[in-house]
């Protein structure tokens, strides 16, 4: 799933960017790659939402197959059933990944192409910054607090205070941030060693040379044939046999 979520983000983008991409206003990096964060989770959560229901289900269980869980939900809901909890999935991590790659982007441009610690700060800023979110859901699912999202946000807040929005946050932002130095760090890695450029139009440096000694070798072949065109000097039309 991982290889899914970073490569629909990199396929998106290179789809929605333009020439200029690069030097484009800040409003509209931030419109680009927020877009192409979502779809990169739309994409790997078709297979991230199954895997984590058969988990589930396993874990729940504590006991049968693989093969077992998977044929009783496909024989029980269908297809579909495999999916089960997908639209709520996508809602909540879209979010969190728009706001990862939005940060990681403009740190990596500020910062030189400083992949992994433009990755780690920018997977511990989401990460703090989405921390409320994941109380509340955890709060929700374990059914300490009113299933009523509003409601419980204002339970908390009366009874705990708002710091407890914050519970956990440090350690999530240490994972966090560990999580995606390695993620960022690594996926850059991957597409400079098998020469993947960043964008449609600019090539890496080690692909630019042979195409800047194509251009140069094309020049030198232009300039031969036309010496060769060039008359004599001193020559005349009339010189010629014909």
């Amino acid at each position: 799933s991982s290889a899914l979520y970073f490569g629909g983000y990199d396929v998106t983008k290179r789809v929605l960017s333009r020439r200029d991409g690069e030097s484009a206003l800040l409003h509209q990096r931030i419109l680009l790659h927020a877009s192409s964060a979502a779809s990169g989770n739309l994409v790997s959560s078709a297979l991230f939402v199954p895997k984590e229901l058969i988990k589930q289900r396993l874990q729940y269980q504590q006991s049968g197959s693989l093969r077992s869980v998977v044929t009783e939900i496909i024989r029980t809901q269908g297809v579909a059933g495999l999916y089960t909890g997908y639209v709520a999935t996508v809602l909540r991590n879209i979010p969190s990944a728009a706001l990862r790659f939005c940060l990681y982007e403009e740190f990596k441009r500020k910062w030189d192409n400083q992949h992994f610690a433009a990755g780690a700060v920018a997977g511990a800023i989401a990460s703090g910054l989405m921390t409320p979110v994941d109380v509340l859901k955890t709060r929700v699912s374990t059914g300490t607090c009113p299933i009523d999202l509003p409601t419980c946000l204002e339970h908390i807040v009366q009874t705990d205070g708002v710091k407890a929005l914050f519970a956990g946050a440090g350690s999530r932002m240490l994972a966090s941030a560990a999580f995606s130095a390695i993620g960022f760090g690594t996926f850059e890695a991957m597409k400079r060693l098998l020469r993947v450029s960043s964008t449609t139009e600019r090539l890496l440096p080690s692909l630019a040379v042979p195409s800047e000694r194509r251009r140069s070798s094309r020049t030198r072949s232009l300039r031969v044939c036309d010496s060769f065109r060039q008359p004599a000097s001193g020559s005349t039309s009339a010189s010629r046999p014909f």
